[in-house]
């Protein structure tokens, strides 16, 4: 079958096998292969063969979160980890504290 699929000669059937879909979705995608180039506009060849080629996808990653699992707070030679829920007005107070402001 890699022979074909390199070549371009497989069959809807052979397509819809290998890329997991039905028959019927494998045949619309010939059919609109098939079709003529219409409209000014069209990026069709009119003489084009339709030719299947196989499409791997990774697999998705899952997004990072939109909030920090901590808070990392670094003044001079010191690094304070806190949780990304602490207190605001407390960080305030700990940010001005090492800032010499009570």
């Amino acid at each position: 079958m890699g022979q074909r699929m390199r070549s371009g000669r497989l069959s809807a059937r052979d397509v819809a096998k290998t890329c997991g879909i039905s028959n019927g979705t494998a045949s619309e995608w010939k059919k609109d292969a098939d079709r003529k180039a219409s409209g000014p506009h069209s990026t069709l060849k009119t003489k084009s063969q339709p030719v299947f080629a196989e499409i791997k996808i990774d697999a998705i990653e899952e997004p990072a979160p939109d909030t920090p699992a901590h808070i990392i707070f670094k003044r001079g030679a010191c690094e304070v980890l806190l949780p990304s829920n602490y207190p605001l007005d407390q960080l305030t107070a700990l940010i001005k504290s090492f800032e010499g402001n009570p």
